[in-house]
């Protein structure tokens, strides 16, 4: 997934991008470095096509919370600029984790932490017992 978004020429305060491969079963993984981020400005994860814009789906915030259609979650480890953060995505479990890799000021160091399973249940979106096919956002 690359995508670069001007937040000059968004028109929702939380627009989203959405990648061109949707996942439908198995297991994906991608990285997201973050080079800009304002507090509670990235939202990481995955959504269905159908979304064109606001969060909707289910997230990782940078300001240490998971958001699935708009209810949030205290989770992980704040992330900012220069951090990357890693989206596992099990679609046969239907489950999504988050990893980040960056500076962690509470030990004072860079740190790899793998902030555990986020969602479960992504597959609970099934039509005709065909699951929902989710796609990377930002």
């Amino acid at each position: 997934l690359t995508a670069t978004l001007d937040p000059a020429s968004a028109t929702s305060s939380k627009a989203v991008v959405l990648g061109t491969r949707g996942f439908r079963q198995g297991l994906a993984y991608w990285e997201v470095k973050v080079e800009q981020a304002g507090w509670g400005s990235v939202f990481i994860g995955v959504a269905p096509r159908s979304t064109r814009s606001g969060w909707q789906g289910y997230g990782f915030l940078n300001y240490r919370a998971v958001q699935a259609y708009g209810s949030e979650t205290l989770y992980g480890s704040y992330f900012g600029p220069g951090d990357t953060i890693g989206v596992l995505l099990d679609m046969d479990r239907g489950t999504i984790a988050f990893i980040k890799d960056g500076e962690d000021f509470n030990v004072g160091r860079p740190v790899v932490m793998n902030m555990g399973v986020a969602y479960h249940y992504l597959r609970r979106g099934t039509r005709e017992g065909i699951p929902t096919t989710m796609y990377p956002c930002l």
